[in-house]
């Protein structure tokens, strides 16, 4: 799990850091990893998992780590209206991401990790109120804040996959 929390902390800490200084708007379109295609027929929740991990690649957080550096960027420079229109990116990304776990549950076959993706898409959607960037005024200031909340995030499905 250690390994997936380095990997995706440093694509949501990277990705803001390229969006304060790139002159080009962020994708607001929420990234999906490809569809397993292959199932193991002993464990079909094997591909769930997988899939899991992939989401948490750090490619797949450059869209919302883009929208977090200019939501930053914006609300430092005082611009509020740039700044309200990055927060709305902010949120469709997480809510995306939610939608996606949700997904996974619905075709997740065992007990447990059903259970374990719904309390994971529950904890992302809640990160709507972007309570995690209240005292954060720079990008430099994003890595303590984001570790926290990918660790609640990923914590329940990492145990029940196995993924270290």
């Amino acid at each position: 799990m250690r390994r997936l929390l380095v990997v995706a902390a440093l694509g949501l800490i990277a990705a803001p850091v390229a969006a304060c200084t790139s002159d080009s708007e962020p994708s607001t379109a929420p990234t999906t990893p490809a569809a397993s295609t292959t199932t193991d027929a002993a464990n079909p929740d094997e591909a769930i998992c997988a899939e899991f991990e992939a989401m948490f690649d750090g490619s797949n957080f450059e869209a919302i780590g883009a929208a977090i550096g200019a939501y930053l960027g914006y609300r430092e420079a005082g611009m509020k209206d740039q700044a309200s229109q990055a927060e709305d990116k902010i949120k469709e990304q997480i809510n995306g991401m939610a939608d996606q776990v949700t997904d996974l549950a619905g075709r997740a076959s065992g007990a447990d990790l059903k259970a374990d993706l719904g309390e994971v898409a529950t904890e992302i959607r809640s990160s709507t109120d972007l309570a995690f960037l209240k005292d954060v005024k720079g990008v430099d200031q994003l890595q303590g804040p984001m570790t926290a909340m990918l660790t609640e995030w990923i914590t329940p499905v990492a145990e029940s996959c196995g993924i270290s």
